[in-house]
């Protein structure tokens, strides 16, 4: 995804939510730059045996340079009884948490704030990934 320095690392796209089903980022905007390559990656993951679960991406969201930050709510952090999910005062911010709450039933859903760390070019999970919980 643009302005991800990790060159699509898997946690910014498609996460497991039970053994069986992903949670896949999709992107409703035809006119977006991720619209087409998440429609490539929607088709790839429809030839799997995993059920599928829609998450949209954030709103668009640049740098002081004009460059896309890199916004996802892939990159949840499950720990202690929660889903610790990325935030970014986008509209969509409610769905991804109505959707993410669906696939983790048994958790509390808790919204983080990362605005902040997608100015670094992460977010939550890349964030956390290294600190035991």
């Amino acid at each position: 995804m643009s302005g991800d320095d990790t060159d699509g690392h898997i946690d910014t796209l498609v996460r497991f939510f039970n053994e069986n089903s992903l949670l896949y980022c999709a992107c409703r905007d035809a006119n977006d730059e991720h619209f087409e390559p998440l429609k490539k990656m929607h088709e790839e993951l429809k030839n799997t045996s995993f059920n599928l679960v829609e998450l949209p991406i954030p709103d668009a969201r640049y740098d002081a340079y004009g460059e896309r930050l890199p916004g996802t709510y892939a990159n949840f952090l499950i720990g202690n009884g929660a889903v610790y999910v990325p935030i970014y005062n986008s509209v969509k911010d409610a769905e991804a948490l109505d959707t993410i709450q669906q696939c983790f039933p048994q958790y509390k859903i808790i919204g983080i704030d990362c605005n902040v760390l997608i100015i670094q070019r992460g977010s939550l999970h890349c964030s956390t990934m290294q600190i035991p919980i």
